[in-house]
C-alpha cells in the first residue's frame, strides 16, 4: 500500500491582495504531481475555501478548480473535502448549502457533503478518510467537533488498518492570542487515540504544524495557507506506506527559479 497526497488549505477565494495568484498555485500543484508520479495521488482541501462567507467565493473557487483540473489530471474520486470557518455562510441561512453544491461538483458526488450530520467517510487504497465538519457550530470564532457523532460513526466504519481523519481547525494553539483551536480537542484526540489513528491533516491557521500524539503514536500535521495575504503560503505533500508517512512541505518564493521559471514551490525539510 502506497498513497499520495498533496495537501492544501485556505484557498480564501475572492480574498483582496493575495501574495501569490492562482495561476502560481496550479503551477506548483501541476509540478508537485509531475514529480510524485502517480495517477491515484489525492487531492485534500481541508476548508477555507470561501472568504468571510462571500457568496461569490464559490464562483471564483469553481472556476479555480476547473482550471486546476484541466491541468492536473486528478480523479474525481480522489479529491477529499471538508468545510472551514469561512466556509459558513449566513446570508438567508444558507450555511453550507454552498459548499455543498461546491463540493458535488468537484467530485460528483455527495461524499463530501455534511448536510445531514459533520462526518465524512471514504475508503481509499486500504486507508479509512474520516473528514470532520470543525465549523458545524457555525461559529467563526472557534472549532468544535460533534463527538457523539464522529463516535458512532467510527463504530460501524473502522475496518481500514491505517486510519486519517482531516479537518479544518488546528489542535494546538499557536500563540498567546489565539483563541480559534478546537474547543474539544483532546476529547477528540482521545477518541481518535482510542480507535487507533494515524494521520491527522488540518488547515485554519497558515501555519506549518507537525507532532504526534497518543499511545497509538498518531501523528498531527497542519499546513500553510496556499494563497492568503500576510503569510507565508505553502504546500505539503504526503506519502502514505504501511509503516510509516514520508512528510514534505514546500514554501512559494517569488525569487525561486525551476523548470526555467522564475517563481515556485521550494521543499523546506529534504
Amino acid at each position: 500500500m502506497n498513497q499520495n497526497i498533496i495537501h492544501i488549505s485556505d484557498i480564501h477565494c475572492g480574498a483582496s491582495g493575495k501574495n501569490i495568484q492562482e495561476a502560481e498555485i496550479i503551477c506548483g500543484i501541476q509540478q508537485l504531481f509531475s514529480e510524485i508520479g502517480d495517477p491515484e495521488c489525492i487531492l485534500l482541501v481541508t476548508g477555507d475555501i470561501a472568504f468571510q462567507g462571500d457568496l461569490n467565493s464559490y464562483t471564483i473557487a469553481t472556476r479555480f478548480f476547473k482550471t486546476l483540473f484541466g491541468t492536473v489530471p486528478f480523479k474525481r474520486e480522489n479529491v477529499l473535502l471538508c468545510p472551514g470557518n469561512h466556509d459558513i455562510i449566513a446570508n438567508g441561512q444558507r450555511y453550507f448549502k454552498d459548499f455543498e453544491s461546491f463540493a458535488y461538483g468537484v467530485r460528483g458526488d455527495n461524499i463530501c457533503s455534511y448536510k445531514s450530520d459533520s462526518v465524512s467517510i471514504v475508503s481509499n487504497n486500504g486507508i479509512l478518510f474520516i473528514g470532520i465538519n470543525t465549523a458545524y457550530r457555525l461559529d467563526h470564532k472557534y472549532g468544535y467537533v460533534d463527538i457523539a457523532e464522529l463516535d458512532r460513526v467510527l463504530r460501524i466504519k473502522n475496518d481500514e488498518k491505517i486510519r486519517v481523519a482531516y479537518f479544518h481547525h488546528h489542535i494546538l494553539n499557536i500563540n498567546e492570542q489565539d483563541q480559534s483551536v478546537i474547543r474539544n480537542a483532546y476529547e477528540l484526540l482521545l477518541l481518535l487515540d482510542k480507535y487507533k489513528f494515524n494521520y491527522l491533516f488540518h488547515g485554519h491557521q497558515h501555519f506549518s504544524q507537525r507532532f504526534p500524539f497518543g499511545s497509538s503514536h498518531m501523528y498531527c500535521f497542519g499546513v500553510r495557507t496556499v494563497s492568503f495575504n500576510g503569510a507565508v503560503t505553502g504546500i505539503n505533500t504526503y506519502q502514505i506506506l504501511p509503516d510509516r508517512i514520508i512528510y514534505k512541505e514546500f514554501v512559494h518564493l517569488k525569487d525561486n527559479v525551476k523548470y526555467g521559471r522564475l517563481g515556485g514551490y521550494v521543499c523546506t525539510n529534504s
